[in-house]
């Protein structure tokens, strides 16, 4: 049965956690879920955005 899934992480940078929630996000998505990452908050690495 094909799961939606949604992974939400404060903030993406280059650490553990994040690369733990690619991981998963990867993982489950093989399996067929369908799977959407939320960030709360962009990271150093991230593009920023005007308004």
């Amino acid at each position: 049965m094909t799961q939606r899934v949604l992974l939400v992480v404060r903030k993406l940078s280059i650490g553990g956690i994040e690369r733990v929630t690619v991981n998963l996000a990867n993982v489950l998505a093989r399996e067929g879920h369908d799977v959407h990452v939320l960030v709360l908050k962009g990271g150093t690495n991230s593009p920023r955005t005007t308004r």
